[in-house]
């Protein structure tokens, strides 16, 4: 599986590991939206962390399956805008430790979560679809205008402009970078464990009135 999980301390941490890049096919989008389902429906976890092999978070769509169309694409598209939408509306508290390469639907992943942690000069953040003749989705720049920099968002969309993880700080996909993997990864499972001692509803609440508007949007399409 390309997918692993444990459960520990109100949080669950999520591992994506394809062996390479972490390109999101078909399978692993169903495999995704079941795990993520899955911990939702626990009620003893309070927080996810998502984390990439080290190498890249993800780096996306499986191109090849989206430029041919057809139902596929169509399948492919459905399940991952779910996975997303689960995740920005979700209760849970969601961490992800973006380490190397971040794009597309890995960039969108970013966009997500509550708290973004990144590794200096491991790999570039953003959007590429557009200049690899792809429409950018329309829940993609919903997330885009409601997460990144106002001055950024249109060269992170239109433009398919990339980000160093430190630029992506100022861009708005990272929160926080560290200088070392080792760092990044403590300070993630630090501010992991921390959120997973919010008062859940709390949390729920202010986040659903925080992105009410967004929501409003997301379900029209």
């Amino acid at each position: 599986m390309s997918i692993t999980t444990s459960i520990r301390d109100k949080v669950a941490y999520v591992h994506f590991d394809d062996g390479g890049l972490n390109i999101i096919t078909a399978a692993i989008a169903a495999e995704f939206l079941q795990v993520v389902e899955a911990i939702d429906a626990n009620q003893s976890v309070e927080c996810i962390l998502i984390e990439g092999n080290g190498r890249s978070f993800s780096a996306g769509l499986d191109d090849k399956v989206i430029l041919a169309g057809g139902e596929k694409a169509a399948q492919l598209l459905l399940d991952t805008g779910k996975l997303l939408r689960t995740l920005y509306r979700s209760r849970l508290r969601v961490v992800s430790l973006c380490a190397g390469h971040a794009t597309a639907a890995g960039a969108m992943l970013l966009l997500v979560s509550d708290h973004r942690v990144g590794v200096k000069g491991s790999g570039r953040i953003g959007f590429t679809e557009v200049a690899h003749g792809i429409v950018l989705q329309e829940l993609t720049v919903l997330l885009a205008q409601d997460r990144l920099n106002q001055k950024e968002q249109f060269a992170a969309t239109v433009l398919s402009k990339l980000y160093s993880h430190t630029e992506s700080k100022e861009a708005g996909f990272i929160d926080v970078v560290f200088d070392q993997f080792k760092e990044a990864r403590y300070s993630a499972r630090q501010a992991a464990l921390q959120l997973a001692q919010f008062d859940s509803v709390a949390y729920h609440e202010t986040l659903m009135r925080v992105r009410k508007n967004t929501l409003a949007v997301f379900n029209e399409f």
